[in-house]
């Protein structure tokens, strides 16, 4: 409906007025005898000046109810996009933590590995400890299984 975009919302208002007028005038002044000659035209001019008008002015208030609900659904894009930021800011915080721990346990892991290679004995058998050191560090971590885990 460009129409409405162009024309203010009180000219829908005043030929609605107008059409209900002439309307009424129709029915009214027909007794007159010049006026009679010209009562159907002026009915149906004046009924189709009301329905238009009557939609247009319907056309302008649901442009309206729609502009109001774009303007709270993009409010609430906006608050959206904050709270995403700073779950995002947490998430990154867990994310950097948990990546420092398991750097830390493989650092933990390496260094204990380097000890017992030089507790291998003269059958080149790694001991137990190797052994578990060794399962260890190819293992998944049983307790951090995802990096981006939340819990």
């Amino acid at each position: 409906m460009w129409i409405i975009d162009f024309l203010p919302a009180w000219i829908f208002y005043a030929t609605l007025v107008l059409g209900i007028v002439g309307i009424g005038l129709s029915y009214f002044l027909s007794a007159i005898p010049i006026i009679n000659n010209y009562k159907l035209p002026l009915q149906v001019l004046s009924i189709l000046t009301a329905v238009i008008s009557v939609w247009y002015i319907g056309g302008s208030t649901v442009e309206e109810k729609w502009l109001a609900r774009v303007k709270e659904l993009e409010l609430k894009v906006a608050e959206a996009e904050v709270k995403s930021g700073k779950v995002n800011t947490v998430i990154q915080q867990k994310v950097v933590t948990k990546v420092k721990v398991v750097r830390e346990k493989v650092e933990v892991v390496k260094r204990e590995i380097q000890i017992q290679k030089e507790v291998i004995n003269a059958d080149c058998k790694l001991s137990d400890t190797a052994i578990d050191l060794y399962n260890k560090a190819v293992a998944e971590p049983t307790e951090d299984k995802r990096v981006g885990d939340t819990k």
